[in-house]
């Protein structure tokens, strides 16, 4: 519901959203595979009841069949602004990504602020995906609140199955 509701705030903020899942955690982060986690985003997306111009790209599928490094945020949006020339591109994160800290990490950080623009949405839904992971893992559940129960069927189904 944290990811729900950063794009509902965007969603008022802009004419248009676009909803990207990594192909491939920059930071060497496991995650589960791409095909999956872009039907949890469609399903997230079409839960979540989100008003607004919202669509959901796939493009690092298509960025990563080209390189073996994983998609960086900087290749995303390069390659985002070849397509869409005439867009006043801004890429939407979570105050966790845009504390210093955490920004001095991303490729080519202080290029993408140059280049373009960054918004940061407040944290109204206070969960991390690792929260629910280990959660599952230790036979725990999660509350409804924090995870839409479709999301949530489909969270226990991969992680209960490994």
């Amino acid at each position: 519901n944290g990811h729900a509701d950063v794009i509902r705030q965007a969603a008022q903020q802009f004419d248009e959203v676009w909803v990207v899942p990594s192909y491939c955690h920059a930071f060497g982060k496991a995650m589960i595979d791409f095909k999956t986690r872009l039907e949890m985003t469609y399903a997230l997306v079409e839960i979540a009841n989100i008003d607004g111009n919202v669509n959901i790209l796939d493009i690092e599928s298509e960025l990563a069949a080209h390189s073996s490094d994983p998609v960086y945020t900087y290749d995303l949006l390069s390659a985002l602004h070849k397509k869409h020339p005439n867009s006043a591109l801004t890429f939407v994160v979570g105050p966790d990504n845009a504390h210093p800290d955490m920004w001095r990490k991303f490729y080519k950080g202080d290029e993408i602020l140059k280049q373009w623009n960054l918004w940061v949405a407040a944290e109204r839904v206070s969960i991390r995906s690792s929260y629910i992971r280990n959660r599952l893992n230790n036979g725990g559940d999660i509350d409804e609140k924090l995870l839409p129960s479709t999301i949530k069927d489909m969270c226990r189904n991969l992680y209960e199955t490994g």
